[in-house]
């Protein structure tokens, strides 16, 4: 059942990481989209590199420069709100329960005449707006700022960031998950954070890139390759990120505290 007086704690609680993750991502979205103006002096840098590079260089760049939204999504989508979404989505799963824990308000919070499972629904759904606030702020900054220096399908962008935006999901899921099972927002965090970059790596391997959801959530296939949109992904990682919250409910609701 709706608690808003649950949700508001949550959000309360949190209202600083919404501030973080907005101001963060968007000075780091506004300074990508900048970089534009630079682009230039880019390739007079490959001079200097070796023929290998280059090559590889000029492969990537030529994508980026064919048009300001793609140069926009190559800076924004697979690198800063990727990485920069990831260490949010991980702080804000991380500390649900652990942090309750580690503060000893944990007894407090479960005595209270709500489940188990509507208290870590209610913890999610909070931190998973509070994500969404801050990935589609800072997405809006990046567009405003590229709209500013020239034409842009905005669509795209706002497409792949959707892509993006339900990636993140997994993150915190996952964070949320280890979060159960520990007494320490920052132990949680660094552990969520040690396995994630192990599994990232089937990303790195064509024979395993399909089974990342990091890799998916970057959309090349689709950005670059000019293929469908990945509706199917989509649907997968929304899956996984519903197994992941559910297996958390189930084990938080039998925990001992």
């Amino acid at each position: 059942m709706f608690n808003i007086a649950l949700l508001r704690k949550e959000f309360r609680e949190l209202r600083w990481l919404l501030w973080v993750g907005i101001i963060v991502l968007s000075l780091m979205g506004i300074i990508a989209a900048l970089t534009w103006l630079w682009t230039d002096d880019l390739f007079g840098m490959l001079d200097l590199m070796g023929q290998e590079f280059r090559d590889l260089m000029e492969g990537e760049m030529r994508f980026a420069m064919d048009s300001l939204t793609n140069y926009l999504w190559s800076q924004w989508h697979p690198k800063n709100l990727l990485q920069i979404g990831t260490l949010l989505a991980i702080i804000i799963g991380a500390q649900a329960v652990a942090s309750e824990v580690n503060r000893g308000s944990i007894e407090f919070l479960i005595s209270r005449p709500v489940s188990r499972a509507s208290i870590l629904i209610h913890k999610s759904a909070a931190g998973a707006i509070i994500l969404s606030l801050a990935v589609w702020v800072s997405t809006l900054f990046v567009i405003g700022t590229g709209m500013a220096l020239g034409s842009v399908h905005w669509q795209s962008l706002l497409a792949a960031t959707f892509l993006t935006n339900i990636g993140l999901f997994i993150v915190q899921a996952f964070a949320t998950w280890i979060s159960v099972h520990s007494a320490d927002a920052i132990k949680a965090g660094a552990i969520s954070a040690a396995l994630l970059a192990l599994y990232s790596v089937l990303g790195m391997f064509r024979a395993t890139s399909q089974a990342s959801f990091f890799w998916q959530m970057r959309g090349i296939s689709w950005f670059v390759g000019g293929g469908a949109y990945p509706w199917l992904a989509i649907v997968g990682m929304i899956t996984v990120t519903l197994l992941l919250f559910g297996l958390a409910i189930h084990q938080f609701a039998k925990k001992e505290y």
